[in-house]
């Protein structure tokens, strides 16, 4: 993250166009916050030079700078202009002010024509907000830019879903009109407007097993906590297994999705309790497995050396080939000489 995005986000919530770190009162929040987080900005870039590593972040920032020097910068735009005759980049709610700084230089200066061909495809209404350092900042800034307010297209066209869908997520998620121009916005914001409906393809909706269609596609079921909601998805799963069970549906054609992987072990868990097997897939925590605990052992008797039980607990983790026989056996100097290698190598 560098100083922009910080101050973007902090005048953003302040409603504040501009920052200065030394004004307001010495007992504002805000401004303290935003002078501390420029001094861990200004100290990590200073040490950049003396590092041997590049982050992705880093490549970003330096290439920023390097289109922002007066002399060299015009002539970098010109050869990536060159090699890249025309720029897409799709999901562009979720891109961060140092990216979108790096397009505009080399797609979007008015200084250039024939303008070369630079397309932004987002919906702010995706928005994953703070992703890599993404902002909505950033996507406001980018559609009121002369060059490209003057050329937005809308796509109000769905080609995925079935038009029942479509129509429920409009009655749900538009817009409330208030008046003849004026609109309560869903999402809290001007630039994030859905005021207009979205249009589906009129595509057929796949059949169910038993060759009907669906009536309700788009379903909400009120839960009260977790439990409820628990016990609202073991009655719909019950439901449709009951529905379906000649038309050959059974558990592993279902999925639930949910909002965090520790929602998911409760799902399970209810699902299994009823008899309905049940599994979780996901990528888990890499820190909850068994080499980050093993790699942590490993840390700790590097910096203990003189831990004898440290470094017998370092040499039975899978990055060694002792066995739990051989490390009780290890002698007090054994330890110390293991410790002062592990320490070294």
């Amino acid at each position: 993250m560098d100083i922009g995005t910080i101050q973007a986000y902090v005048s953003g919530l302040a409603g504040k166009t501009d920052w200065a770190v030394d004004d307001g009162p010495e007992d504002d929040a805000g401004t303290f916050a935003l002078a501390r987080a420029e001094e861990i900005v200004n100290a990590y870039e200073a040490d950049r030079p003396t590092r041997a590593t590049q982050t992705y972040d880093d490549l970003l920032r330096s290439l920023r700078s390097a289109l922002q020097d007066t002399e060299k910068g015009p002539v970098l735009a010109a050869c990536l202009r060159n090699e890249f005759k025309a720029a897409l980049v799709d999901e562009f709610q979720d891109t961060d002010p140092v990216q979108y700084e790096i397009f505009h230089s080399v797609f979007l200066d008015p200084a250039v024509r024939p303008a070369p061909a630079l397309f932004f495809v987002g919906d702010p209404k995706q928005a994953i907000y703070s992703f890599r350092g993404g902002d909505i900042y950033t996507y406001k800034k980018a559609v009121t830019d002369p060059a490209v307010e003057a050329n937005t297209y809308r796509l109000d066209k769905n080609f995925r879903s079935t038009p029942r869908l479509i129509v429920a997520v409009n009655a749900l998620f538009m817009d409330e009109k208030k008046g003849e121009d004026s609109y309560v916005r869903t999402f809290g914001d001007d630039a994030i407007s859905y005021s207009e409906p979205l249009r589906s393809s009129e595509k057929d909706p796949l059949p169910l097993p038993d060759g009907t269609s669906d009536p309700s596609p788009f379903r909400i079921v009120m839960a009260e906590n977790a439990s409820g909601r628990s016990q609202a998805v073991v009655d719909t799963v019950l439901k449709v297994l009951e529905e379906q069970r000649e038309n050959g549906i059974t558990p592993k054609d279902i999925a639930i999705l949910t909002t965090s992987n520790d929602a998911g072990p409760g799902f399970r868990d209810a699902l299994r309790e009823v008899g309905v097997p049940a599994v979780l897939q996901r990528a888990g925590n890499v820190f909850a497995g068994q080499m980050a605990g093993d790699f942590r052992q490993v840390l700790m008797a590097m910096a203990q050396m003189g831990g004898r039980g440290q470094v017998r607990a370092a040499l039975l983790t899978g990055f060694f080939s002792f066995d739990k026989a051989q490390g009780m056996q290890l002698p007090q100097e054994a330890g110390e000489s293991a410790g002062r290698r592990t320490h070294a190598g």
